[in-house]
C-alpha cells in the first residue's frame, strides 16, 4: 500500500478513521476544523480519548490489527488523514 490521504466529517458518534490492517501503519491525523477532536479505541469520548486541538496534526503508529476512531463535541469537524504501511 502507497500513501492514502482521507477526508473524514467527526461528530458526536465515535466514527473510524484508521482500519484495521495486516501490516503495521503510519498515520498523520490532521484536525483542520477549529474546534478539538478526541481519538481512541472504539468507545472513544470526548473525556477518554486522546485530544488533537484544532489545526495541529498528530502522527501515530498503528500494530497490525488495530483501529482508530475520533469524535468532537459538535459536528462537521474537518479531519484530515493519511496512512501509509511499512
Amino acid at each position: 500500500m502507497g500513501f492514502l490521504a482521507t477526508n473524514y466529517n467527526i461528530g458526536t458518534v465515535p466514527s473510524l478513521i484508521v482500519s484495521a490492517d495486516s501490516n503495521p501503519l503510519n498515520v498523520h491525523i490532521h484536525n483542520n476544523s477549529e474546534h478539538t477532536i478526541y481519538v481512541g479505541g472504539t468507545n472513544v469520548t470526548t473525556t477518554t480519548g486522546l485530544n488533537i486541538l484544532k489545526q495541529e496534526t498528530e502522527e501515530f503508529y498503528i500494530v497490525p490489527g488495530d483501529q482508530l476512531y475520533a469524535i468532537s463535541n459538535g459536528d462537521d469537524r474537518d479531519v484530515r488523514v493519511i496512512k501509509w504501511s511499512r
